[in-house]
């Protein structure tokens, strides 16, 4: 007796029909929606989960027209916590626990964790007020402060050895920021610049013959980033 069942569609189709639906609508197509669709939910929550556990508010995003910045400034998004976590760690063992300056500090996550690690003083520097605001009351409870100002105008401490840039901003403010930290380190010692997204920050940085890169890294999170070794010519 015949099988009242239809025929499977693939079978009712010629071969080069039922190829190019498969690749239109098939799994190659759908798989990596689906593998990106995870990965960004996993990184979300994985965000979220860490500023919970920390009780920061540091995962969000805002533009540069928000935020006020000048023409060479940066929109705010946070370092991801698992890449900022192994900048730390790749510190060397002669910088740690020296003061430590992030410039363009955002809602204050660099700070927090340069808090918890040990480095005294911490200090960022922001010029958005917005943000200031906010990342004061993120770091309640830590020594770090924050000062409202624009990152060329900032003195800096004399304690400090330790610079942050996830990239902050470009042009003639970071060449400005990149003199003022050679001059410091002249005067104090070797710095050190952690410096996350280097096709912005790198061919800045590597231009002067007082710097040199120590290490560089990939990241899974599309940031690449270096530790660069300011010389103080001593």
């Amino acid at each position: 007796m015949a099988d009242p069942r239809p025929a499977p569609t693939a079978t009712l189709l010629p071969p080069l029909a039922a190829g190019s639906i498969l690749a239109v609508f098939g799994k190659p197509k759908w798989g990596f929606l689906m593998e990106w669709t995870l990965r960004r939910l996993g990184y979300r929550m994985g965000e979220r989960y860490w500023d919970w556990r920390f009780g920061l508010r540091t995962y969000d995003y805002f533009p540069t027209g928000q935020l006020g910045s000048p023409d060479d400034g940066a929109a705010y998004e946070p370092v991801p916590f698992p890449l900022l976590l192994r900048l730390f760690r790749a510190i060397p063992a002669e910088f740690r626990g020296c003061g430590f300056l992030d410039y363009g500090c955002g809602l204050g996550r660099v700070l927090f964790v340069a808090h918890r690690r040990g480095y005294e003083p911490v200090l960022g520097v922001e010029i958005s007020e917005f943000l200031c605001e906010r990342a004061r009351r993120n770091l309640a409870n830590t020594s770090a402060s924050i000062v409202r100002s624009h990152a060329a105008d900032l003195a800096i401490p004399t304690a400090v050895r330790v610079f942050f840039l996830f990239n902050p901003f470009v042009g003639e403010t970071l060449e400005a920021v990149i003199l003022r930290i050679e001059a410091h380190a002249v005067a104090v010692g070797h710095c050190l610049v952690i410096a996350v997204n280097l096709r912005n920050l790198g061919p800045a940085l590597e231009r002067s013959s007082q710097i040199e890169r120590l290490r560089y890294g990939p990241s899974a999170d599309a940031y690449d980033w270096g530790l660069y070794r300011i010389r103080s010519g001593r």
